[in-house]
């Protein structure tokens, strides 16, 4: 071999080396483990909602939604001709496609894409309305004085009929600026009736004949006077509903009691935690959201003053914080495998960890 041809070998041998090791090191470089994904937080949801296979949906500001498979967190785009809104709530039908109750209309996923449902040319007064099992009903807002039922083809407005409450709020604040009887919160019972927390007209429930009222100031005005508006209901395993407060419990009887002005609701109430003393019971806000677990526990959110978890025997106070500071908590989720959460607008997701309120990370 002469001595060029040496040359030329040991030059193949080292560019082969030289191939071989950035090879080699390119594929180090470019094998990632879990712990080098990003972690991602969501901000800004209002809905959370867990569908039948088992993901969690998340809602917020300006169309944006995605889901969370127990895995990794899935964002969804979603076109703006179809809608910009705030996501308010999720439904699931029986076919398995999800509806997003939005500000600007009820939107349909159907597993490969999104539409809007259409509008009925009708609306429904309330002697018309109807209720039947797979009935989904939406509110599309906070302002409008009627609720959104779709009957598997279109949206039909259901308006409400003026109450002896809403009447009696106008006669009280002439200029107000936004309805007694707008929506704040949609609800069904475990009886399949469907109830409506209002702005300032207490609560209805629509059992298939009518619409029946409840109202209480101290349902709606705070101790302090300020005006929450019914924003949260729950019908408890007990047969009980809970309304804003822990203060107190009701019992509804289904027969409701008719007068002039309509259909009211006719109920008992007694002390909502007889085990602790009153003043501590008083000393309680009022709620935004309130949720049961599988153990008869209730939970629910302040808002500004954090969590309250109630069992049979006592209220057990948590809070919810960023960088060591108190944030707002928004609505509450309980998922089936008893997963509490908690929606904050400015810190994110949070989860009970079994001792309090951490930070729930997303792997993207």
């Amino acid at each position: 071999m002469t001595n060029q041809s040496k040359i030329l070998t040991l030059l193949s041998l080292v560019l082969i080396l030289g191939i071989t090791s950035c090879k080699s090191h390119s594929e180090i470089n470019n094998s990632r483990t879990d712990d080098t994904i990003e972690a991602h937080t969501l901000k800004n949801i209002w809905a959370m909602f867990q569908d039948s296979k088992g993901r969690i949906w998340f809602g917020g500001d300006e169309n944006s939604s995605s889901y969370y498979d127990g895995a990794k967190l899935y964002e969804l785009e979603i076109p703006e001709t179809l809608f910009r809104g705030r996501i308010l709530g999720f439904q699931e039908d029986k076919h398995g496609n999800i509806y997003l109750d939005t500000t600007d209309g009820v939107c349909r996923y159907d597993g490969s894409g999104f539409e809007m449902l259409p509008f009925s040319d009708l609306i429904i007064e309330q002697a018309d309305w109807e209720l039947s099992p797979d009935d989904l009903w939406f509110r599309m807002g906070f302002e409008k004085d009627g609720a959104y039922r779709y009957d598997g083809q279109n949206l039909h407005f259901m308006r409400f009929f003026p109450t002896e409450y809403s009447e009696a709020f106008y006669q009280r604040h002439p200029l107000a600026s936004y309805s007694p009887l707008g929506l704040y919160e949609i609800y069904k019972d475990n009886k399949g009736h469907i109830w409506f927390g209002t702005a300032a007209a207490g609560v209805g429930r629509y059992d298939g004949k009518s619409v029946s009222w409840l109202y209480q100031d101290k349902m709606t005005f705070t101790p302090a006077g300020g005006s929450l508006g019914i924003r949260s209901i729950l019908h408890d395993k007990n047969d009980k509903f809970w309304f804003t407060n822990f203060r107190e419990v009701y019992t509804i009887k289904e027969k409701a009691i008719w007068n002039d002005s309509g259909a009211y609701l006719d109920f008992t109430s007694e002390n909502g935690m007889p085990s602790i003393p009153q003043a501590a019971l008083e000393s309680l806000p009022y709620f935004q959201s309130v949720k049961e677990d599988t153990q008869g526990n209730l939970w629910a959110a302040s808002y500004s003053m954090g969590i309250y978890k109630k069992t049979p025997t006592e209220i057990i106070p948590y809070k919810v914080q960023q960088n060591d500071v108190d944030a707002t908590v928004f609505a509450l989720f309980i998922d089936k495998d008893d997963g509490v959460w908690a929606m904050s607008h400015e810190a994110g997701i949070y989860k009970f960890d079994g001792i309090g309120f951490s930070p729930f990370l997303f792997k993207l």
